[in-house]
């Protein structure tokens, strides 16, 4: 999809999504007041009645108290990740594939070890001395330490036959994760799961509240399956929005910790009758650092495939019943920006000024994002999709400017030297100004400000950084930093004084781009400009200023668009 010069892109949060609007292979989930968990009192009745329920007294008492959410519109992806979607990312970004995919490679290592030890067995026997100590060949241990190797005879690795639509499995939190960050989205919340299946109602599944076997979800039926089925295979088990499989098939992770819903209370349940009553204990295992898998999955019954239950697991745990699927905010570029405050504008790089560390406003990120998909195999299921890429240039402002007009922001200029705006990070190099991809903290420098930083970080010793980024001291400037503090550009800026008002962006194509050193824009670069205004202290104004970038052409083509 090819935007039209100069479109300005929605960037507000408030807006209604449209239809099809949202990241590839996602169906749009509106928010609203939500049911979150389980009452104690239904608790207590599943667990009297129904004695396979005992077994798991403590997980259940995790789902009380209920409580009533209000949760934002989100996107969700119609399936769970496949193997074939699953292995765009694996050939993009080189990462270790799932150990079913080098089944081939590890049974010849297996066949390879035995042969070895079989050897040095029959060795140690004819020179009258024990066996050699010996330990079962670990499959998954070899598969992490080889899977890049290189074979002549055997492929690096390959999805088994027919299993291209099959959920992907072994897995684990990072990994599901590591793939969601790739392809422009984040794993769900506990909550919006929660919200995906039962809406508006208290449904327990995401059809509603009856159950018939086979019919609804791949869960442990009278045909004891020994796997998942393809993505989509049980579409009266749809939820409303087109979302297939959040019961059972494979269990799906969450971004969500396993913690106690607030209000929670250990309990003993007592249960039987006459003589044979005794109690349950229902106290559950929390760990902070183990993640919630929620839907349930092929290998178990009604019970864990309710839309309630919580599941934990830790986030190195990788199984054949494990897998995920993806979700996305509605406004751009926030799940990035989290993204880039959790894992590179960390605490400790972060830049501080007098106050502290800075503090960013991500959900007031400007972004322009696009995705690239590639085709499918036939017989996908309805929203179903493969990403093959995505790219986005976004801009974050701070959370506030300490300053209550111009003149307080020339004080704190100048006593200062640089004083944050936000940061900007680009998935594409930018080819004016010189900039390749990657994340900048974003400065403004007053004119005759003071030497604030060096080209070794801020707080360096090494050479100023205006004399290595030749700064005119008669002029204000914007500077950009990397994501540790090392000179990247400065340009001159002023700072404007207006009423408080949203920023945007805008992109042109490069025939209608204007040309810059009077030399033509390469084909197929683009112009995006970046109208921004950060709050001050004042609330009802901000300052406002400007931020252009060409950016290089797009080798993945994507389709760029707004949300």
């Amino acid at each position: 999809m090819n935007l039209a010069p100069g479109f300005v892109l929605a960037l507000a949060a408030a807006q209604a999504p449209e239809a099809g609007k949202g990241p590839p292979g996602t169906v749009y989930v509106p928010g609203g007041r939500t049911a979150i968990g389980t009452a104690a009192a239904d608790i207590e009745q599943m667990v009297e009645r129904d004695p396979d329920a005992r077994e798991y007294a403590g997980a259940l008492s995790a789902e009380t108290p209920q409580r009533i959410l209000q949760v934002a519109d989100f996107w969700l992806m119609a399936t769970e990740v496949t193997n074939e979607q699953y292995a765009a990312f694996v050939k993009a970004a080189g990462v270790r594939p799932p150990e079913t995919w080098g089944q081939r490679r590890i049974d010849a290592a297996c066949r390879l070890y035995l042969s070895a030890l079989e050897r040095e067995r029959g060795e140690a026997r004819a020179q009258l001395k024990a066996d050699p100590a010996s330990s079962p060949f670990d499959r998954g241990a070899w598969w992490r330490l080889h899977w890049n190797d290189s074979s002549e005879d055997l492929p690096a690795f390959e999805i088994p036959g027919g299993e291209e639509r099959l959920p992907v499995v072994f897995v684990d939190w990072n990994d599901a994760r590591s793939y969601a960050r790739w392809a422009g989205l984040r794993l769900p919340s506990e909550v919006e799961y929660q919200r995906a299946v039962r809406g508006d109602e208290a449904r327990t599944y995401p059809w509603g509240n009856e159950w018939e076997d086979g019919k609804y979800a791949e869960t442990s039926r009278k045909e004891l399956r020994s796997g998942a089925s393809p993505v989509g295979s049980f579409p009266l088990g749809a939820s409303r929005q087109g979302a297939f499989d959040l019961a059972g098939n494979v269990w799906e992770w969450t971004s969500s910790p396993y913690l106690p819903f607030p209000g929670y209370q250990r309990r003993v349940f007592a249960v039987g009758y006459g003589t044979e009553r005794h109690p349950v204990n229902a106290i559950a295992d929390f760990d902070a650092g183990q993640r919630i898998v929620v839907g349930g999955s092929f290998q178990n019954g009604r019970l864990m495939a309710r839309a309630t239950t919580r599941r934990a697991a830790d986030r190195t745990q990788a199984t054949d019943a494990l897998g995920f699927r993806c979700a996305a905010s509605t406004h751009a570029g926030l799940d990035a920006a989290n993204a880039i405050l959790e894992s590179e504008l960390t605490p400790n790089v972060r830049a501080r000024d007098a106050r502290g560390m800075v503090e960013f406003a991500p959900e007031a990120t400007v972004c322009v994002e696009g995705w690239a998909t590639a085709k499918a195999a036939e017989g996908a299921p309805p929203g179903y999709a493969v990403i093959a890429g995505y790219q986005r240039v976004l801009f974050a402002p701070v959370r506030v400017i300490p300053a209550n007009d111009p003149g307080g922001l020339e004080r704190l200029g100048a006593a200062e030297g640089l004083v944050a705006l936000g940061f900007l990070s680009t998935s594409l190099a930018s080819l004016a100004p010189d900039l390749p991809p990657g994340t900048y903290q974003v400065f403004w420098r007053p004119k005759g400000g003071r030497s604030a930083a060096s080209a070794g970080g801020v707080g360096s010793e090494e050479a100023p950084l205006e004399e290595v980024l030749k700064i005119d001291p008669s002029l204000d400037h914007l500077v950009l930093l990397d994501a540790h503090g090392h000179p990247a550009h400065a340009q001159p800026c002023r700072l404007a004084w207006e009423n408080m008002r949203e920023s945007r962006a805008v992109w042109m194509e490069a025939a209608e781009s204007p040309q810059t050193g009077g030399e033509a824009a390469p084909a197929g670069s683009r112009m995006i400009h970046f109208d921004l205004c950060v709050p001050s202290r004042s609330g009802q104004k901000g300052f406002r200023f400007e931020l252009r970038l060409r950016l290089a052409p797009d080798a993945l083509s994507v389709s760029w668009r707004p949300r």
